[in-house]
Protein backbone atom coordinates (compact mmCIF):
# COMPACT_ATOMS: atom_id res chain seq x y z
CA UNK A 1 0.00 0.00 0.00
CA UNK A 2 2.83 2.44 -0.08
CA UNK A 3 2.90 5.00 -2.76
CA UNK A 4 -0.81 4.71 -2.91
CA UNK A 5 -2.10 7.93 -4.52
CA UNK A 6 -5.61 8.08 -3.68
CA UNK A 7 -8.20 5.59 -1.94
CA UNK A 8 -11.46 5.50 -3.64
CA UNK A 9 -13.57 2.98 -1.58
CA UNK A 10 -17.00 2.25 -1.23
CA UNK A 11 -18.36 1.49 2.65
CA UNK A 12 -19.20 -1.65 1.97
CA UNK A 13 -17.06 -4.95 0.95
CA UNK A 14 -18.89 -7.49 1.80
CA UNK A 15 -18.16 -9.96 5.00
CA UNK A 16 -16.53 -8.23 7.97
CA UNK A 17 -14.50 -5.88 5.81
CA UNK A 18 -15.10 -2.23 5.40
CA UNK A 19 -14.07 1.16 3.56
CA UNK A 20 -13.15 2.60 7.19
CA UNK A 21 -10.59 0.00 7.85
CA UNK A 22 -9.43 0.02 4.72
CA UNK A 23 -9.01 3.90 4.95
CA UNK A 24 -7.59 3.08 8.64
CA UNK A 25 -4.84 0.61 6.60
CA UNK A 26 -3.80 2.75 4.11
CA UNK A 27 -3.31 5.82 6.17
CA UNK A 28 -0.93 3.69 8.48
CA UNK A 29 1.01 2.92 6.00
CA UNK A 30 0.72 6.48 4.01
CA UNK A 31 -0.43 9.66 5.90
CA UNK A 32 -0.83 12.10 3.11
CA UNK A 33 -3.12 9.77 0.67
CA UNK A 34 -6.34 11.40 -0.09
CA UNK A 35 -9.15 9.22 0.77
CA UNK A 36 -12.63 8.65 -0.35
CA UNK A 37 -15.37 6.75 0.84
CA UNK A 38 -18.70 6.88 -0.73
CA UNK A 39 -21.72 4.28 -0.07
CA UNK A 40 -25.19 4.26 -1.43
CA UNK A 41 -26.60 3.91 2.25
CA UNK A 42 -26.43 7.73 3.53
CA UNK A 43 -26.80 7.32 6.85
CA UNK A 44 -23.59 5.06 7.30
CA UNK A 45 -21.49 7.61 6.07
CA UNK A 46 -22.36 10.51 8.73
CA UNK A 47 -20.16 8.45 11.47
CA UNK A 48 -16.91 8.11 10.42
CA UNK A 49 -14.12 6.98 12.98
CA UNK A 50 -13.58 10.02 14.99
CA UNK A 51 -9.51 9.27 13.80
CA UNK A 52 -10.24 9.63 9.69
CA UNK A 53 -13.17 12.05 9.85
CA UNK A 54 -10.73 14.86 9.14
CA UNK A 55 -8.48 13.30 6.79
CA UNK A 56 -10.39 11.90 3.84
CA UNK A 57 -13.70 13.14 1.70
CA UNK A 58 -17.61 11.36 1.72
CA UNK A 59 -19.63 10.90 -1.21
CA UNK A 60 -23.20 9.55 -0.95
CA UNK A 61 -24.11 7.92 -3.79
CA UNK A 62 -25.44 8.78 -6.52
CA UNK A 63 -22.88 11.46 -7.18
CA UNK A 64 -21.38 13.30 -11.13
CA UNK A 65 -18.04 13.45 -12.15
CA UNK A 66 -18.19 17.03 -11.26
CA UNK A 67 -18.72 15.94 -7.47
CA UNK A 68 -16.09 13.72 -8.09
CA UNK A 69 -13.87 15.97 -9.34
CA UNK A 70 -14.75 18.67 -6.93
CA UNK A 71 -13.91 16.57 -3.89
CA UNK A 72 -10.70 15.31 -5.71
CA UNK A 73 -9.45 18.09 -6.16
CA UNK A 74 -10.19 20.03 -2.23
CA UNK A 75 -8.30 16.89 -1.00
CA UNK A 76 -5.42 17.51 -3.11
CA UNK A 77 -4.87 21.21 -1.78
CA UNK A 78 -6.09 20.61 1.53
CA UNK A 79 -2.84 20.05 3.87
CA UNK A 80 -3.88 16.37 5.29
Amino acid sequence: MKGTAILFTDLHQGADKNGWDLAQRILEANTSAPIVVTSGRGAELNSPPKDLADRMGILGKPYSRETIARLLTKLSTTDL
